[in-house]
């Protein structure tokens, strides 16, 4: 998941089209978590966590956002996944290693030759010769709609975390006034 804009609306961001995206468009119950800093002597931590559900968007209503690094490397991944499943055959589709990835992902065979797949990518993405057909077919947008946001700050030093929550009221576009809840 890579966030692109935070709005009253929710977080915009864009993901690889396939397996996990899926579930966000399927509009099941997820939730975020974000966590700034160090739970260290002398710091406090931050941990943003809500709930909510995602809403598709369309890509070229949020594509500019996003940095060319992270759209190459999805278009990259995109195409890496269309060559390994093109060029698999029975045997090789039968190696062990494969039972130790989770449903949804894909090996990385050989890093050299991604590498090259990335760095031809990115080129193509600045020349302007990436389609969008090909971006569509690669990349899916969402909107994350929270309904629940806890906010949590506190570090070793100190007694006991400072816990906070908010709640979207039933018209949903108004925010409950934070509520300073228990730490556990």
């Amino acid at each position: 998941m890579n966030i692109q804009r935070v709005t009253n609306d929710g977080i915009d961001f864009i993901t690889k089209k396939g397996f996990s995206s899926q579930r966000f468009a399927d509009k099941n119950p997820v939730s975020i978590l974000h966590t700034n800093g160090q739970y260290v002597a002398g710091e406090i931590v931050q941990q943003w966590r809500a709930e909510g559900i995602c809403k598709p968007l369309d890509l070229v209503d949020i594509i500019h956002k996003a940095s060319d690094y992270t759209i190459a490397g999805i278009v990259a991944s995109t195409r890496s996944t269309k060559d390994s499943v093109e060029g698999r055959t029975d045997e090789s589709s039968q190696d062990d290693n494969l039972e130790m990835i989770s449903e949804g992902r894909n090996p990385l065979s050989a890093t050299t030759e991604f590498t090259e797949i990335i760095q031809s990518t990115r080129n193509e993405l600045e020349a302007g010769s990436v389609p969008l057909e090909e971006l569509n077919e690669s990349i899916q947008a969402f909107r994350f709609c929270p309904s629940r946001v806890e906010l949590m700050v506190g570090g070793p030093d100190q007694v006991m975390w400072n816990r906070w929550e908010w709640k979207l009221l039933g018209d949903g576009k108004e925010w409950s006034k934070p509520i300073h809840i228990l730490p556990h």
